[in-house]
């Protein structure tokens, strides 16, 4: 168990990809835990204002309850990949397939009087087209790469080179729907309907914000646990 003092100096990613029950810890201070995790708490609590004192013992505390979340790490990269691709991508998937059209006819009716609608439906059209087309990259080129070098069956080097080289870019790419999902967020006021809002923008408010907790833990898993895994196994390997 670590100690409250080493918690401050460790990376948020380090620490959730260590126990994903501490993930929740830095969600409920707005701290990002997926694509900004690669800086201390301390870093953090001063980026939002948080009290680090109160921060280390909520993740304290949680190291004090018996139940245990999945702990991703112990799972074989084959699992991890199929869990990522058969969970988070189709939730992605099936997910913009619904929500965009009634996104849309939200945008619509209510518009004209709540233009913040109308950049809401712009940024998950954008968000929703960069992650297809990176779920897209991921699975024809990237996650077989990584299986070959996991089961050493692959024959000389990939034509993009070192594991690295795809790593960097899938992970601007989480940087880039990081932000809009950002933008989406403050343009909801954290996903809170406004008084009177129809019963289709409570829908559509309360699948957003579903969709942001989903991202959080689909980008975590690969950033922080899949990704660094592919670049030790490369090492490795050579």
């Amino acid at each position: 168990m670590e100690t409250i003092e080493n918690y401050s100096q460790m990376t948020i990613g380090k620490i959730v990809a260590r126990d994903y029950r501490k993930a929740m810890a830095f969600k409920s201070h707005g701290i990002d835990f997926c694509c900004g995790g690669n800086i201390t708490v301390e870093e953090a609590v001063k980026d939002h204002d948080v009290d680090l004192d109160q921060l280390l013992e909520e993740l304290s505390d949680i190291d004090s309850y018996e139940e245990k979340s999945e702990n991703y790490t112990y799972w074989s990269t084959e699992k991890l990949i199929s869990h990522i691709v058969d969970n988070h991508h189709e939730y992605v998937r099936k997910t913009i397939e619904q929500l965009s059209p009634m996104l849309a006819k939200v945008e619509m009716v209510h518009g004209n009087w709540r233009p913040e609608l109308i950049r809401i439906n712009q940024l998950y059209k954008a968000l929703a087209s960069e992650l297809l087309t990176h779920m897209m990259k991921e699975e024809r080129v990237l996650f077989p790469a990584i299986l070959d070098m996991s089961s050493q069956a692959n024959d000389g080097s990939p034509s993009f080179g070192s594991i690295s080289n795809p790593i960097s870019v899938m992970m601007r790419e989480h940087d880039i729907a990081g932000d809009y999902i950002k933008q989406i967020r403050e343009l909801t006021n954290g996903f809170q309907t406004p008084k009177g809002a129809c019963a289709s923008n409570i829908v559509v408010y309360k699948v957003l914000q579903e969709f942001e907790d989903d991202l959080f833990t689909h980008i975590h898993l690969e950033n922080n646990i899949l990704f660094p895994r592919a670049q030790k196994l490369e090492a490795t390997n050579n």
